[in-house]
């Protein structure tokens, strides 16, 4: 997040995002639904102990998610108001 999404993010009611989790061979797709978040600057992924923070932020609102996974991110991409998490499982 830059700073001035930091200081936006704290003003904001935090949303929990709708998800899905899919299981494909050795990995894990996890995608969440933030609609109105244009660019990947707006999203901030942090490794927790066991788990990831996804924050993501819109003009008027915010997206707060724990994902209670202890597995390495592989990649992560934002289309169309889904951000697409990979996880590896090995």
């Amino acid at each position: 997040f830059s700073k001035e999404n930091l200081q936006k993010w704290k003003k904001l009611k935090k949303l929990n995002p709708k998800s899905q989790i899919t299981r494909i061979e050795n990995k894990i797709k996890y995608e969440l639904e933030i609609p109105e978040v244009k660019s990947i600057e707006d999203i901030s992924i942090i490794k927790l102990e066991n788990s990831l923070e996804v924050r993501a932020i819109s003009n008027k609102k915010a997206y707060l998610k724990i994902i209670p996974l202890n597995l390495p991110l592989r990649k992560y991409s934002l289309v169309k108001g889904f951000l697409t998490l990979e996880m590896d499982t090995q």
